[in-house]
């Protein structure tokens, strides 16, 4: 979701929530274009705001399986939830 979309913040709210929940991994298993479900934090996730929403709450049926990694470089950090 875009950071200034007025949504944003209830957005990132909901996603540290479910990402304090899930469980850290390293690296993905499955690749992260094979999970049931995958969302970024700040980066691009080619949805709707709406839909972005929706995958949030599909991801809280599935907080037993509910992962997240964190993405570093040398000028950017992101988290991805996803559900493998």
């Amino acid at each position: 979701m875009d950071v200034n979309h007025p949504r944003f913040p209830e957005y990132k709210e909901k996603f540290e929530e479910l990402a304090f929940l899930a469980d850290q991994v390293e690296k993905p298993e499955p690749a992260l274009d094979q999970c049931r479900y995958y969302l970024c934090l700040y980066g691009e996730n080619g949805m709707e705001p709406h839909e972005e929403f929706e995958f949030l709450h599909k991801m809280e049926d599935h907080l037993a399986d509910l992962k997240k990694i964190v993405v570093e470089t040398g000028y950017w950090q992101d988290t991805v939830l996803f559900v493998p």
